[in-house]
C-alpha cells in the first residue's frame, strides 16, 4: 500500500541533518516522483537564506535520503526471512517473539505483516485478522526516534481498519464498526495525511454497504474517489471506482455501475494487483446479467474465464459459478442455473462467506421448477 507522508513528517525529517540517522522513507522516494518534488520544495525553502551553498546543502540533505533509503531497503530485505521464522512459531508464541526481539522490530516487517493481512482478506479472513493484530503488537515496539511518533499511529490506524475489514467479509459487523471507530482515533493521531484518510473512508464504504447504511457509503466513496483522483493516485481510484459500482449494483442500478467499471477498468495495474483486476471483470459480467444482457455477458466472461482460471481458490471459483448461473437463467437453462448455484453456496460456505452463500440460497428458492 503506498500512502504519501505529509510534509510535516518529511519537514520533521530533514530540519535538523546532523541529528539524523536512519529513517524508512527511501522505498516510497524511490517509486514516487511527486513527493521527491515535494521533498525538494521543502528543502529549497529550508535553505533558502542561509549562509550556505545551495547545491552543496541539497546534495547533503540527499545523502541523509540515500542513507535511509539503504536502511529502508535492508528492512525490506530482511522482512521475509523474519515472515518465515515468526510462521513456524504458534501463535502466543509470536507476540512474545515481537516484544522480546530487537530484530523484529522493523518497519519493512510491520509493512509485510499489514500486506499479508491485505492479501489474505479473501482466502482466510481470521488468518488476515491474525496478521493485522500482529503488525498491531508490533506498532508499540516500533523506535519512534526512527520512525517517527505519528506515523506510527498512522500504521496502527491501517491495522485497526485492515481487522475491522476481515471482519467485514466474515459478516461480523458489530466487530467490524468498532474496529474502524479504533482506527479513526489513532488516525487522529498521526500525520493528518490526506490519502492515509481516505484509504480508511474507503475500507468503511464497504462496511456501510454491508449495513445497507447505502447514503453513508456512497458519500464516503464520492469523498475518497474525489481524493485519489486529485493526488493522482490511479491505482486507489479504480479500487473506489470498483467499490462504488458495487454499491450501485446492490442498489439496483447496474448501469450506472457498468459505467464506471468502464473507467476504473484501464487504471487497473494487472502486474500489480491481479486480484482487483479479476473484481472488476467479474463485476462488469454481472452487471451485463443484471441488466439483461445475457448474451453479451456470456460473451464477455469467455474471453476473461483465463483470468478466472489464476484464482483456484473457493471465493473466486464460486463467484465465477454465481455469475453463470445468472446467465443460464436469463437464456431459459433453468436446471444448469441450479446446478450451478448449488456448486457456488457450497464453495461460499467452504470460502467462509455466510453472507453471500445465503443470497445464493435465496436465488435457489427463486428458480422456477421446469
Amino acid at each position: 500500500m503506498q500512502i504519501h507522508p505529509s510534509d510535516s513528517l518529511l519537514r520533521e525529517t530533514f530540519q535538523d541533518l546532523a541529528s539524523r540517522s536512519g529513517h524508512p522513507l527511501r522505498d516510497h522516494l524511490d517509486r514516487c516522483s511527486r513527493c521527491r518534488k515535494r521533498l525538494r520544495a521543502l528543502l529549497s525553502a529550508y535553505w533558502a537564506g542561509r549562509p550556505l551553498d545551495y547545491d552543496t546543502a541539497l546534495d547533503r540533505s540527499f545523502g541523509f535520503v540515500q542513507n535511509w533509503q539503504r536502511i529502508y531497503a535492508k528492512e525490506r530485505a530482511e522482512a521475509q526471512g523474519l515472515f518465515s521464522a515468526l510462521q513456524s512459531h504458534p501463535a502466543g508464541r509470536q507476540q512474545l517473539l515481537l516484544r522480546n526481539h530487537p530484530r523484529f522490530q522493523t518497519w519493512g516487517l510491520f509493512d509485510l505483516l499489514l500486506r499479508q493481512s491485505h492479501e489474505q482478506v479473501f482466502l482466510d479472513t481470521e488468518k488476515s485478522e491474525e496478521w493485522a493484530r500482529l503488525a498491531l503488537v508490533l506498532s508499540y515496539y516500533l523506535d519512534a526516534a526512527v520512525y517517527g511518533m505519528e506515523r506510527i499511529e498512522d500504521l496502527r490506524a491501517r491495522a485497526w481498519a485492515f481487522m475491522g475489514n476481515a471482519r467485514r467479509v466474515r459478516n461480523d459487523l458489530a466487530g467490524a464498526d468498532q474496529a474502524f471507530e479504533t482506527a479513526f482515533l489513532h488516525l487522529r493521531k498521526g500525520t493528518g495525511e490526506i490519502l492515509e484518510r481516505a484509504v480508511l473512508l474507503h475500507l468503511k464504504a464497504s462496511l456501510r454497504r454491508l449495513q445497507r447504511r447505502f447514503d453513508e457509503a456512497r458519500q464516503l466513496l464520492q469523498r475518497t474517489i474525489a481524493v485519489f483522483k486529485e493526488t493522482g493516485e490511479q491505482h486507489y481510484t479504480s479500487r473506489s471506482l470498483v467499490t462504488m459500482s458495487v454499491l450501485l449494483h446492490v442498489q439496483g442500478e447496474p448501469e450506472k455501475a457498468i459505467f464506471l467499471l468502464k473507467e476504473a477498468i484501464p487504471m487497473v495495474d494487472a502486474a500489480l494487483e491481479p486480484r482487483a483486476l479479476f473484481c472488476a471483470w467479474h463485476n462488469l459480467v454481472d452487471d451485463l446479467a443484471s441488466t439483461g444482457r445475457f448474451m453479451e455477458a456470456r460473451g464477455l466472461l469467455a474471453k476473461v474465464r483465463p483470468l478466472y482460471r489464476q484464482f483456484p481458490e473457493p471465493w473466486a471459483q464460486s463467484r465465477m459459478k454465481w455469475v453463470e448461473a445468472k446467465i443460464s437463467r436469463g437464456l431459459g437453462h433453468y436446471q444448469e442455473a441450479r446446478v450451478l448455484l448449488q456448486e457456488a453456496h457450497g464453495g461460499l460456505l467452504a470460502a467462509k462467506l455466510p453472507h453471500d452463500a445465503a443470497l445464493v440460497s435465496s436465488e435457489i428458492l427463486t428458480l422456477p421448477v421446469r
